[in-house]
């Protein structure tokens, strides 16, 4: 086990940046030892003791929780992380994929989520595997009842539609629309949202239900998902859990008009 945990730490943390340690941890009941350690700080900064602040991680969570959590939770994030890492990674890192595969095969059988269950949101013309990952992981944390996360992952999945749909308009001749060239990343969302509803006149054409009273129901889950992702502890009681599931309707209605658009361009 100690081995599986460091090579999964190693193409965890050598295939980027970004993973998405609260989220992955609160779908899995894991996020204590995420958020009480310097995981979350040293990724933040890119210090050069991540990886080992993540090891530490793995190793406490298997000594509290014991094998079968830890294989879940790590085993998932792994998946995530070999899917984002693209075909170039796993060929220069094919023998510790391989090592890990062999030794799942022999000994560690990493857990997979695999239920039968009711659907948040049910989309089926979803653009590409990125938003797939994005719509199944907001129904899972439905069904486990980890409804604190699921605003976060919408804001997340409504953003990065409207960074698409104006990077397709626009193109990169236009990429100040959407992307910060000075600093080397995309506006924050309430920018992207502030320069597509600028650009509205342009999308007329395309679909007429977009419209001020549109962006108006965007603006609302994109300030819902920002509390949730800066907050440090989001208790979700009865009134909570039952505004957020009549919001599936508006919810699908929203992403389904984007991918729309998006496909339309």
């Amino acid at each position: 086990m100690k081995q599986y945990l460091a090579i999964a730490c190693k193409l965890i943390t050598d295939s980027s940046w970004n993973t998405e340690w609260e989220v992955h941890s609160q779908i899995f009941g894991v996020d204590k030892y995420i958020r009480q350690g310097r995981l979350l700080r040293s990724q933040t900064f890119r210090d050069q003791d991540y990886s080992a602040c993540v090891l530490d991680t793995f190793n406490q969570i298997f000594e509290k929780e014991g094998a079968e959590k830890t294989k879940a939770f790590v085993g998932y994030v792994l998946d995530n992380a070999l899917k984002e890492a693209g075909e170039e990674f796993k060929s220069k890192n094919a023998y510790f994929i391989n090592l890990i595969n062999t030794d799942n095969r022999n000994n560690v059988e990493i857990e997979r989520i695999q239920i039968n269950f009711n659907k948040f949101i049910n989309l089926k013309d979803v653009p590409d595997g990125f938003y797939r990952d994005l719509h199944d992981e907001i129904n899972r944390a439905y069904n486990f009842g980890l409804y604190s996360v699921i605003p976060f992952l919408l804001r997340k999945f409504m953003e990065n539609l409207i960074i698409d749909i104006l990077r397709k308009k626009y193109t990169a001749q236009n990429i100040d629309i959407y992307y910060d060239v000075r600093n080397h990343k995309c506006h924050s969302f309430s920018q992207i949202v502030s320069n597509f509803e600028s650009k509205l006149e342009d999308f007329k054409t395309i679909e007429k239900n977009l419209d001020l009273e549109f962006i108006k129901r965007v603006n609302a889950y994109r300030e819902s998902g920002n509390s949730t992702a800066h907050s440090i502890s989001i208790k979700f009681g009865t009134a909570e859990i039952s505004k957020l599931r009549d919001s599936s309707e508006d919810v699908e209605y929203i992403l389904k008009l984007l991918i729309r658009v998006l496909n339309l361009i």
